[in-house]
């Protein structure tokens, strides 16, 4: 995305810039903070191409000492689109297209529902909302929550907003 930035190295003071923001997020009533994009530190294409030099044992230690604070404000976590690294993190949202389902670790999900931790799938771009959440919870079971794009209805249909 346009204006969008990956973190190149982590011991630049980019740690204390956040944990100032994550302290706004507290002032002002949060009770969750998502982790977005977490999944950079994994994806090789995205390293070649930005050339970044966080490796993955630093963007783990990134993202669970950034959680560590949010918790220490009486925030729970919210990783994106993965769930390797993260046992600390209380949830986990994944964002799913029409033709793009369940391309994350289904077993780190399962692992996450198991642990009744919060799942949510934000799903985009869907004519039969009610269809793929039935395949969802055929896949995943009880306990996930899915919020879906609905094309003919232009809005979001919320399913599942019972939250631990």
């Amino acid at each position: 995305w346009e204006g969008e930035y990956f973190v190149n190295e982590v011991n630049t003071g980019v740690i204390e810039v956040l944990k100032k923001r994550i302290d706004w997020i507290a002032e002002i009533g949060c009770d969750w903070v998502e982790f977005d994009n977490m999944d950079w530190v994994f994806d090789d294409d995205l390293r070649s191409e930005y050339g970044f030099g966080v490796t993955i044992e630093e963007g783990i230690l990134y993202s669970n000492t950034l959680c560590d604070y949010v918790q220490s404000k009486g925030m729970k976590c919210m990783a994106k689109n993965t769930t390797e690294g993260v046992a600390q993190f209380e949830g986990v949202l994944y964002e799913s297209y029409a033709d793009e389902k369940s391309w994350w670790d289904t077993d780190g999900t399962r692992s996450f529902l198991s642990a009744g931790k919060l799942v949510v799938i934000n799903h985009y771009g869907e004519t039969q909302c009610d269809q793929v959440y039935a395949d969802y919870l055929e896949y995943y079971g009880p306990g996930l929550s899915y919020i879906c794009e609905s094309e003919p209805d232009k809005a979001y249909k919320h399913y599942n907003q019972t939250m631990n």
